[in-house]
């Protein structure tokens, strides 16, 4: 699959489009930056979208696709709403959520992407659906499970569970046991570890 064919907007919108088109709400809104940064490292792991992705705080992070959502909203395809939690959000994996929805134009444009890149749009449906399904959509989850391949991609050596999260202490990413498990099975039902 050739990067070069599709700018990172078309492929925002697709995966946009593709994760509301999974919220249980009636709603079709994608809620979480997380959550959207998270499915497109993933996505870019597993269709080779040639996206550059460094450490950061909740997990693998691109300057590319924060651009790109800056892009669509500048052009008006993308709406961002943000709800801010109270000072005691406690227990919530970020003290602010970020909802964006395609404008009724942007949508209009998607098919035309859908139809000028079959390929990469079906296999971006079926790579988010998974990954939606496996995590039921808990952005906390991914990031962790992002955080952890991040580690065994920059090593590129098998590593166990707890030199991972040894070595997540120099990101200054904080992983329990728990957590790890969890994001490990994951991992290993997308198919990024055996």
């Amino acid at each position: 699959m050739e990067r070069n064919k599709i700018n990172i907007t078309q492929l925002l919108l697709l995966v946009t489009k593709y994760i509301a088109e999974n919220n249980e709400g009636s709603e079709k809104v994608l809620e979480g930056k997380t959550l959207l940064m998270k499915i497109l490292y993933f996505l870019n792991k597993k269709i080779n979208l040639e996206i550059n992705f460094s450490p950061y705080f909740y997990g693998p992070y691109s300057p590319e696709v924060s651009n790109g959502i800056e892009d669509l909203k500048a052009m008006g395809l993308l709406k961002e709403e943000i709800k801010f939690y109270k000072e005691d959000w406690g227990t919530d994996f970020e003290p602010k959520l970020y909802r964006y929805q395609m404008s009724d134009f942007a949508a209009d444009v998607v098919p035309i992407i859908e139809q000028e890149f079959p390929d990469i749009s079906s296999n971006t449906k079926k790579v988010i659906a998974n990954i939606l399904n496996l995590s039921k959509g808990k952005s906390k989850i991914l990031s962790i499970s992002a955080k952890m391949y991040h580690i065994l991609d920059i090593e590129e050596r098998p590593m166990t569970k707890e030199e991972i999260l040894k070595e997540a202490i120099h990101f200054k990413w904080n992983i329990d046991s728990e957590e790890a498990d969890a994001a490990i099975n994951i991992l290993q039902k997308i198919n990024l570890i055996e």
